[in-house]
């Protein structure tokens, strides 16, 4: 796990694969990362060599410390790391340390551009919910993907670790479909409902 201590290394991370393109800003703020992991909202999962230098990151950020389900995402995997599988490793750690304390699940957006972090998390147990048309800025350099113009889309996953409490969910009558589809594939314990 990163500590707050080496928090200047996601940065340095950050700018290998992305250069200053990145949009998620404070991923390059050494003492906003620190703040963070030290609050427990974001936890961060590595893989290094045995010199030090780093490899792979995979984060979490939760909202509140006492948040069932974070956001899965700081996904890099370094030129010197790839075609390697690092990726799905740093993520398995991180589910299990995840899972380990309990929380019910992640959500996380894998670039549609990217086939490779898509399996990963197919392959972890997550299950593709939807697509974010647009979602990534035209300004994001990704060294991984192949350069084209416009903004682009990115697939969504949810992982569920532990089951959830019961609840209802009361989505538009046009939706209910999906969204029922939606909750029988991440094996929700929700309830499609009227309105009240």
């Amino acid at each position: 796990m990163l500590a707050a201590a080496e928090a200047a290394r996601l940065g340095e991370a950050v700018r290998a694969v992305y250069g200053e393109t990145y949009p998620v800003l404070w991923a390059y703020d050494a003492d906003e990362v620190a703040r963070r992991i030290s609050n427990g909202l974001l936890i961060s999962a590595i893989a290094e060599t045995n010199d030090g230098d780093l490899l792979c990151h995979s984060g979490l950020v939760l909202a509140d410390s006492d948040d069932a389900v974070g956001h899965a995402g700081q996904a890099l995997t370094l030129p010197a790391a790839r075609g390697q599988h690092i990726f799905t490793n740093v993520k398995r750690y991180l589910v299990e340390w995840v899972s380990s304390r309990g929380l019910v699940g992640m959500y996380s957006e894998a670039t549609a551009a990217h086939p490779y972090s898509q399996r990963a998390l197919v392959d972890l147990g997550g299950h593709e919910t939807g697509f974010l048309l647009g979602f990534i800025p035209e300004s994001v350099d990704n060294s991984v993907s192949a350069p084209s113009p416009g903004r682009q889309s990115a697939a969504l996953f949810f992982l569920r670790l532990h089951p959830g409490k019961e609840r209802m969910v009361y989505a538009p009558s046009r939706h209910r479909g999906i969204v029922q589809d939606t909750i029988a594939v991440c094996h929700f314990r929700s309830h499609l409902a009227e309105a009240p």
